[in-house]
């Protein structure tokens, strides 16, 4: 339901600010998640995968759960060149709040 290239700039310069940050650590995808596929005109894209159901993430303070969600809530937008968040994509039924969750 959701993809994270590798290398993709994910921190923001600040909480209004959609500009990549400056000298941010580039996303790397953990072994058990990475997926590669060929795009037109772009290559060999490889990155985070991550499947249509539940999954966990996890890790302690600072270490990027936050960045690493707001990008995913972002990726059902069209990007901007460069901005550093070109190859995260979702799929907006990713977004759609569950039956069961509506109105609790």
């Amino acid at each position: 339901m959701a993809f994270v290239g590798e290398g993709a700039v994910l921190p923001r310069e600040s909480g209004v600010s959609q500009r990549p940050l400056r000298g941010a650590l580039p996303f790397q995808s953990p072994p058990p998640l990475r997926v590669a596929f060929r795009v037109p005109h772009a290559g060999e894209v490889q990155g985070m995968g991550l499947p249509q159901g539940l999954t966990l993430i996890t890790g302690g303070g600072f270490h990027g759960k936050t960045t690493l969600l707001e990008a995913l809530v972002h990726g059902v937008h069209p990007h901007v060149p460069g901005d550093g968040r070109e190859w995260v994509v979702t799929d907006a039924l990713a977004q759609r709040s569950s039956p069961r969750t509506e109105g609790a």
